[in-house]
């Protein structure tokens, strides 16, 4: 017989950030929040198409040298989820 501490499941806590940068620097900001450890949800919209890729290329190379995974949801909307959530199976 299992007892209750080998039964029960352990909560993980996951903060998540959705944000609509609208110029570079608010991007290094995302890219900050992600490289702390946050789920983050980016919707491109807001941006001019040269702030997008700059923004874009950045967390990309962050994801990267991390391990994080990357999600597409639509064509301006991106999901960066860190390493450390990697074993969870997150489907969008």
């Amino acid at each position: 017989m299992l007892s209750n501490s080998q039964n029960s499941l352990k909560a993980t806590k996951m903060d998540i950030l959705v944000t609509l940068p609208n110029n570079y620097e608010k991007g290094k900001e995302v890219a900050r929040e992600f490289l702390s450890g946050k789920v983050v949800v980016v919707n491109f919209v807001r941006m001019s198409a040269e702030d997008k890729q700059r923004v874009f290329d950045y967390l990309n190379g962050a994801a990267y040298v991390t391990h994080a995974d990357i999600k597409q949801v639509t064509t301006d909307t991106i999901v960066y989820i860190p390493a450390t959530f990697g074993a969870m199976k997150i489907r969008l």
